[in-house]
């Protein structure tokens, strides 16, 4: 008899301990002969301010351009762009893609026209000539695109130790003539876009297509892109 209470004790004494240690493992719940499986582990996500659960944004590449830029009523020089080139002539297009262009982007893929009359001068891109009339049309805006590579940029270029003449021969074919020239020099099939001096000037200037230097009344380039 005393025997059969020293193990009913001991018995009891295992009970005790094994309850009230603490479960290893998370309970699982499964059917009869089932596999035992764990829940998968789910990514980081981020709540916001509207209960809203959303993916842990990426962080974007180091140094990534702009591929894309909206101008909010576009200038050019001191006024606003007009909508025309010339007068009455190359309209909308042809001034919104010579706009992003000039700002090195690649192509002008929206705009909008914007009648503004006398309540703001407009300046033609393509003569410097103003309108100040009350049928004045600009740009509300423009949106480019295509961030063109620094590579294709040249600022103030010069051709042998001269600013280069915006003249390919020094005093005829001016413009195009001659950024086209500095471009081939340069590995380039020709200029994109052209930026020459508003005003003649002092600084002595050199002409791609015969090496004749300019020393009074020469105008240079200020940007020359390539293509």
């Amino acid at each position: 008899m005393q025997k059969s209470k020293k193990i009913f004790v001991a018995f009891g004494t295992v009970f005790v301990l094994l309850c009230a240690t603490p479960s290893l493992h998370p309970q699982v719940l499964r059917k009869r002969n089932a596999p035992v499986t764990t829940v998968p582990e789910q990514k980081a996500t981020t709540r916001i301010a509207n209960e809203q659960v959303v993916a842990a944004p990426e962080t974007p590449p180091p140094n990534a351009e702009v591929e894309s830029r909206i101008f909010q009523q576009p200038r050019y020089m001191d006024d606003r762009l007009d909508w025309c080139m010339k007068w009455g002539t190359d309209c909308g297009k042809p001034v919104a893609q010579a706009f992003c262009n000039r700002r090195r982007y690649e192509n002008a893929t929206a705009f909008e026209a914007e009648l503004v009359g006398r309540s703001a001068q407009t300046r033609l891109m393509g003569t410097d000539q103003v309108c100040n009339a009350d049928n004045c049309t600009t740009f509300s805006f423009i949106t480019c695109s295509g961030a063109i590579g620094m590579e294709r940029v040249f600022g103030n270029p010069t051709w042998k130790d001269y600013r280069l003449d915006v003249c390919w021969l020094g005093i005829g074919y001016c413009g195009k003539w001659s950024a086209d020239a500095f471009c081939r020099a340069r590995g380039f099939s020709e200029s994109l876009d052209s930026t020459p001096d508003r005003e003649p000037s002092n600084t002595p200037t050199r002409a791609i297509g015969n090496n004749q230097i300019c020393e009074k009344g020469c105008k240079g380039y200020q940007q020359i892109i390539c293509k």
